[in-house]
This record gives structure tokens, C-alpha cells and sequence, in this order.
């Protein structure tokens, strides 16, 4: 039988509306059946990453996906992941610059299966868009000036910090200043003049409550110190910032009871510093002392810092500690001997804790819990992290959803005594939906577990 061109239009026009009603009685089908399905990509990440200084590392993924469909991650025409899981989390970790448009998108077939391929750009139109995010990507870089001016008199530092205008370079010559709650201006760096011989500052130990530097202010950067207390009358804080776009770069903080504080801070950084022998030495409940302490803030990155603690414990001191905080980092960094956990997360959703060590700790290496909060640490990404000879288990989830947890080893955990945890790696207690574990190694066994 032949067909006129206008029959053969009309029929490809019906097919065409079918072919659209179809799709759209799947995708309600699709969404009656996966009516808990939800949704998560992370926003942020850090240059240099984990894998090379191009690279840096972001949890996504899917859960309560119940009818298994094919969902893939696109950014822009590239496809760079699917799946037909009922749960599935991974890391986008390819190269990036600037800001990228992630998307999760739905298939009625794998992509290349689909006509259209190798034409990814129709591929991808092809799939309906459930979900998107953009990622932004920054470096981590910390630029050093010269010094507008250098300080060798302890009594005058404050007196030149508050007579330099925003923007100025504040240095102190070598040897040991005796200093109390120093507050740079907006904008200003205060570093030693020589960063081979760094500048001691200390507390004068005459009372409680001292910090040694402390500030608000915005856009300031502490490097090449050495912050130190007084060991008779141990400073509150050696330092404190609760401001915005604050730098901590190549400090050495020792004898403090919190070495470093960051309390309303956003848009933070700690990189390539140490801090040891943080608080009184005394385990007890309720009188933990951490060696970072992160409460309030967002986008805050711990990056290539040491923690040394006397390993006094439980409920010792010297973990780092974050309490409702969103984008924490902590990379390339090793916490050993905390007298408490190694690292301790409370509602500080969308951490990414990334190549770390973390040994020797008196309760867990790991801590992730919600304590008085409705939720814990939520879409939280653990990657190619070391947890070894923790009292307890090398890790804890409690009611934190969401989390991935990939290429971590665990070694030799649950040294007691009387060691919490029933299994050598991450235990799971409460609501852990959406947990993902890939290519997790531990000895002994027990990767993971429900505790």
C-alpha cells in the first residue's frame, strides 16, 4: 500500500503523541512508585584535590529508587555516570575550572542504547531532568606579600595593627612577644618577618578566658607563627575567628585549650599548620577540649594540618570537632593520639573528610552523630582515609543519612578496653538511609556493620 506524504505525516504525528503520552504516564508511574526518591550533589570543591591539582572530589548520588530506572550524572554533553540502583552514591572526581551545571537525569534506556547516540547532546535531552546543581570550584591558594611594616617590640603589635590601614602587612621580627587577644583589621596579614625562625606568641597566663589572637573581622590572613601558651595558665583560645574569608596558614599552635576556634567563621581556612597538646590533659565527661573546634560556620577547609594530642581518654581531648556546620573539608591532615575521637561531626552536613590519617584515638577515628540535633551529618563523602588503632571502631553513623564512604582502610581497630563498635570499620546505628560503602578495605574484616 502507498501513502500520500500528508498520510505519512499524519502518522508520524499520532506516533509521535503516543510516544509522548507513554513518557508521560511512565514518568508519573515512575514517580508514584519512587515517591521517596531523593536527590544529592555536592556544591563545592577544592583545588588542589585529593588525586592531583586539577582534580578535586564531590559526593553524588540517589536513594528510595524503587523501580530501579537509569539515572545518570551529566555535566553538560558528557555523561559521567549511570546507574539502575535502588541506592547508589559515588564521587565526581574529573577535571574542573569554575563553575559546572551538574545534572541527574532519567533514561528509559542506557545511553548507548539510545538512537541518537553517539550524539550525547541529544542523548542527554532525551533523559528528564530530575535534579541539578552547580559546583563551584576554587582554589585553595594563599598569596604571601612583603611586609608594609615590621614589629620587634610586644607591647606596640596591637598599637600597629590598629594604626595600619585594610590591607596591610603586619610582621614580627623573631623571638618571643608576650600577647593578649591581638585583632588584626579587615583585610590585614600578621606573620612573622623571617618564616624560617617564626615569631613566638604567648599568652601572659595571668587569668581564664585568654586568647592570644582573636578577631571578627573579615579578609584576614595569620601565617609563619608559632602561637604558644603559657603552660602555667593555658589560654581559652590561641586562636579565634568568627568572621568571614579568615586564613590560618603555616601556624604551629601548641598548649591551648582549644588551639584553634572557628565560630561563625565562613568561607575559612587552616592549611598546612599543626596544633598540639590542646587542652588540660584531664579526661572527663563534658570537659573534652578539641584541638579545632568548628561551630556555626560554612565552606571551612582543614587542609595538610597535624593534630598531636597525649592521647589521655575517653572523653579526652584533642579531636576536631565541627557542630552544625555545612561544607566542612578536612584533607591531606593527620590526627593522631586524640584523647576523644579523631574527627567528631555534629549536623555538619556535606562534609567531605578526604585523605586523612587518624590513629591512636581514644574513642572513635570517626564520630558522626546528631546528639541533640534532628539529624546528624547528612550526604557526607569519607574518601581515601586511614583510621587505625582507635579504642573503638574505626567509625560511627548514627542517624547521619546519606553517607559514602569509599576507599577508606581500616586497621587494627577496637584495641579496647572495652571497646564500643561490633565491627573493625564504619558501625551503623539509628537512621542511615542512603549509607554507600565502595572499595572500603579492612583487617581485621568488618568493613562495615549494623550496630
Amino acid at each position: 500500500m502507498n501513502l500520500s506524504v500528508e498520510a505519512i505525516k499524519e502518522k508520524s504525528i499520532v506516533n509521535r503523541y503516543f510516544q509522548v503520552v507513554l513518557a508521560i504516564l511512565a514518568l508519573a508511574y515512575a514517580g508514584a512508585a519512587d515517591a521517596a526518591l531523593t536527590y544529592s550533589i555536592g556544591d563545592k570543591c577544592y583545588l588542589p584535590g585529593p588525586y592531583a591539582s586539577n582534580r578535586c572530589s564531590v559526593r553524588w548520588g540517589f536513594s528510595g529508587n524503587s523501580s530501579n530506572k537509569i539515572l545518570c550524572l551529566w555535566n553538560g554533553d558528557n555523561v559521567s555516570d549511570c546507574q539502575g540502583y535502588s541506592n547508589y552514591a559515588n564521587t565526581y572526581d574529573y577535571g574542573y575550572s569554575g563553575s559546572n551545571a551538574l545534572e541527574i537525569r532519567w533514561h528509559t534506556v542506557w545511553p548507548t542504547n539510545d538512537p541518537s547516540w553517539p550524539d550525547t547532546h541529544a542523548v542527554r535531552l532525551h533523559g528528564t531532568l530530575m535534579y541539578s546543581k552547580t559546583l563551584t570550584v576554587a582554589s585553595t591558594s594563599i598569596s604571601n606579600p612583603g611586609c608594609s611594616v615590621t614589629v620587634d617590640n610586644q607591647s606596640v603589635i596591637q598599637q600597629t595593627l590598629d594604626s595600619q590601614p585594610t590591607g596591610a602587612v603586619i610582621c614580627i621580627s623573631p623571638g618571643t612577644k608576650v600577647v593578649s587577644s591581638l585583632n588584626p583589621k579587615a583585610g590585614q596579614t600578621l606573620k612573622s618577618s623571617n618564616p624560617s625562625n617564626k615569631a613566638i606568641l604567648t599568652n601572659p597566663g595571668s587569668g581564664s578566658g585568654e586568647r592570644i589572637i582573636a578577631s571578627s573581622n573579615s579578609g584576614i590572613t595569620i601565617r609563619d607563627l608559632v602561637v604558644q601558651g603559657n603552660t602555667t595558665v593555658r589560654p581559652e583560645y590561641g586562636i579565634l575567628l568568627y568572621g568571614t574569608s579568615q586564613k590560618v596558614h603555616n601556624v604551629d599552635v601548641a598548649y591551648s585549650l582549644i588551639g584553634i576556634g572557628l565560630n561563625g567563621a565562613v568561607n575559612a581556612q587552616i592549611d598546612n599548620s599543626s596544633v598540639s597538646y590542646a587542652g588540660d590533659g584531664v579526661a572527663c565527661s563534658g570537659c573534652a577540649q578539641p584541638s579545632i573546634w568548628v561551630n556555626n560556620s560554612g565552606d571551612v577547609r582543614i587542609l595538610s594540618t597535624s593534630i598531636l594530642n597525649n592521647g589521655v581518654g575517653p572523653e579526652g581531648d584533642g579531636e576536631i570537632a565541627c557542630y552544625n556546620t555545612n561544607n566542612l573539608l578536612i584533607q591531606g591532615s593527620m590526627i593522631s593520639y586524640s584523647g576523644a575521637s579523631g574527627v567528631f561531626l555534629v549536623a555538619c552536613d556535606n562534609a567531605q573528610i578526604i585523605g586523612n590519617q587518624v590513629d591512636h584515638s581514644k574513642e572513635w577515628g570517626l564520630d558522626i552523630v546528631n546528639l541533640s540535633y534532628p539529624t546528624g551529618s547528612d550526604y557526607g563523602l569519607f574518601l581515601e582515609n586511614t583510621v587505625s588503632y582507635s579504642r573503638n571502631g574505626g567509625a560511627v553513623l548514627k542517624d547521619s543519612q546519606a553517607a559514602l564512604f569509599k576507599n577508606n582502610s581500616y586497621l587494627s581497630n577496637r584495641q579496647g578496653p572495652s571497646a564500643s563498635g561490633s565491627c573493625n570499620g564504619v558501625n551503623r546505628r539509628g537512621n542511615t538511609a542512603g549509607f554507600y560503602a565502595i572499595n572500603d578495605y579492612s583487617s581485621p574484616s568488618g568493613t562495615a556493620c549494623s550496630d
